[in-house]
């Protein structure tokens, strides 16, 4: 029995329909595979730079893209640990290993970089240690991650056999440059921090940290005028960055540029308007613009948040002037100096003689504790 010509319409529909299903499907495969690899692209050349925060935001849209390659999911890791955040480079190893259902040889090797930098180096020292003798393409990699391990456990003098090393086989490397940097910065032999900050910005100009590092260095030494050229060339760069805004309102203030100060603390979002340093630095503003009442109430409020606050309790201090009060606050002024004067001889000489020692772990989880940096004093 012939079909009746509505049902024969009916199926060349359907064909049609499926037709375009499957040309619908295949398209966006090879969208969704150009697209992948476009953001592989951009990870990629942002790792070459060294700009590791950007290589991840770019391998996590390539992964939306790829989600089932295990390669992916390591590059994303290598990224992550990179640029601090261990709890999402151990999250894509751990997916890595899942699809390749085991461990492998790079994977592996992946997992002894993120411990090491993570301050485990004595775990995983043994494993790592045939990369540093029989020297070849992954020897950078480990003394990378060595160098930032022995920095976060305060073993400054290992850290530095890695950082020259890393340095002598890679001399124009800005990463080696920074980290070799911030190591300076950490003996407080500041000249020489800043020449190596300054020197990767010659290499790399975009390169924010280097240039946060080197406004740290430059506040230090009260040149005002160059630490604002820092800071708003960095806003040049990126309009949001935080730390940027803070220091840079902070500066302002100084100069008695008050509104501007605080237009720039008001593009902070919500999270961060409700901190110790926020209200610190508008206590600062109100203080230069001699609006006392206002500044005291802000003072206030960030050494409730933070009572170790140095700058909000030298504030404070200045607006009270004269009162019974100011004697107080200078007193516990006296006691944030020694505590941090104690911290620097625990970190820069003493833990480094006596790593083992219990009484010297928890003195620095105490001292910890009172500047409010609940995460590190529980490490120690």
């Amino acid at each position: 029995m012939s079909s009746s010509p509505s049902t024969r319409r009916i199926g060349k529909w359907c064909a049609v329909g499926l037709l375009l299903a499957v040309i619908g499907l295949g398209v966006w495969m090879v969208v969704r595979f150009l697209l992948g690899g476009h953001y592989v692209r951009q990870a990629e050349e942002a790792m070459q730079k060294h700009h590791y925060a950007q290589a991840l935001t770019a391998y996590e849209k390539a992964l939306e893209y790829r989600s089932d390659s295990s390669d992916l999911h390591l590059a994303t890791a290598r990224s992550a640990r990179l640029s601090g955040n261990y709890i999402k480079a151990q999250h894509h190893l751990t997916r890595c290993r899942e699809l390749q259902n085991g461990v492998s040889e790079e994977q592996q090797f992946e997992s002894y970089l993120l411990r090491a930098q993570a301050g485990e180096v004595e775990q995983v020292e043994k494993m790592l240690r045939p990369y540093l003798a029989n020297e070849g393409p992954r020897t950078p990699l480990v003394l990378e991650a060595l160098s930032r391990g022995y920095i976060a456990m305060y073993r400054p003098l290992w850290a530095w056999r890695c950082l020259s090393r890393w340095l002598e086989l890679e001399p124009n490397n800005p990463e080696a440059l920074f980290r070799r940097g911030i190591w300076f910065s950490f003996q407080s032999d500041t000249k020489r921090a800043k020449a190596d900050y300054q020197r990767v910005l010659e290499i790399d100009p975009t390169r924010i940290d280097a240039r946060l590092s080197l406004a740290d260095i430059l506040q230090s030494d009260n040149k005002i005028d160059e630490v604002v050229q820092q800071y708003e060339a960095v806003l040049k760069q990126d309009p949001s960055n935080a730390r940027a805004l803070k220091g840079l309102a902070q500066n302002y203030a100084e100069m008695r540029r008050v509104e501007e100060a605080h237009a720039l603390l008001d593009r902070l979002p919500q999270e961060e308007q409700e901190t110790a340093d926020v209200y610190s630095i508008r206590g600062i503003i109100e203080r230069r613009a001699q609006r006392f009442e206002k500044a005291e109430e802000y003072l206030r409020k960030a050494l409730e948040l933070e009572p170790h606050h140095r700058d909000a309790c030298y504030n404070l201090m200045l607006c009270l002037q004269g009162e019974e009060e100011a004697l107080e606050l200078r007193e516990r002024l006296e006691q944030i100096e020694k505590d941090e004067k104690r911290l620097i001889e625990i970190t820069t000489q003493e833990l480094s003689k006596s790593p083992n020692n219990a009484d010297l772990l928890f003195e620095l989880g105490q001292l910890y504790l009172r500047f409010r940096m609940n995460r590190r004093a529980e490490k120690w």
